[in-house]
């Protein structure tokens, strides 16, 4: 008689945030080993992150990338996505809107996906929209040239880096918004045809 094959129980794994969150408990998910979720992606509301309503509108994408233990795992931020539903509402018939995708270098040679949302308090003309664009994507480049890919992201978590795009193209022409709506890392990823990725779905009432 063939041997009965032993059938491995799930364990509950915890997940934890990045350092920059104080690592603090996102929740839980079941799988064999904790190895397993190394590579997988997860998607969190930052305001269950810090606890802090304004923060609602922001989503942050997580990588698992290090075991914490047989039971843990923590993970690194790759991007942070405005909800279009919050974009929407912003957006006013007497105002332009004026959007921009473009990639940058940070100082630890890290490349970066950035997505600048500008809306200004009155109807312009092209040539201002066009402007405008181009100042703040100049600015962005120049603030990454400086910084590593961790102190970016804190800028733009924070919204500093938002608040100096602003002061500078207020000189060109008074805005009424100015947000970064998408900010990711970008990452040369070879998938393994038998293995799709797949994005992790942790029970957050476990952190509560």
């Amino acid at each position: 008689m063939p041997a009965e094959t032993k059938i491995k129980k799930k364990i509950f794994v915890r997940i934890l945030a990045p350092k920059m969150f104080q690592e603090q408990l996102i929740g839980e998910t079941p799988v064999i080993e904790a190895r397993m979720l190394l590579g997988r992606k997860m998607t969190v509301n930052m305001m269950s992150l810090t606890n802090d309503p304004r923060d609602q509108n922001t989503q942050i994408k997580l990588d698992i990338t290090t075991l914490k233990g047989a039971d843990a795992v923590g993970t690194e931020v790759l991007g942070c996505t405005l909800l279009p539903a919050f974009v929407r509402r912003l957006v006013r018939k007497e105002k332009r809107r004026v959007d921009d995708c473009f990639t940058v270098k940070t100082s630890d040679n890290k490349t970066v996906i950035i997505k600048p949302f500008l809306l200004t308090i009155n109807i312009v003309t092209n040539s201002i929209l066009t402007s405008l664009r181009k100042k703040a994507r100049d600015l962005v480049k120049n603030e990454a040239l400086t910084l590593g890919y961790e102190a970016l992201m804190t800028e733009i978590l924070s919204h500093k880096l938002q608040d100096k795009i602003r002061k500078e193209l207020n000189k060109v022409y008074p805005l009424k918004q100015c947000e970064i709506r998408d900010f990711q890392l970008f990452v040369e990823t070879k998938k393994r045809a038998e293995e799709p990725e797949k994005e992790v779905v942790a029970n957050a009432e476990a952190s509560n």
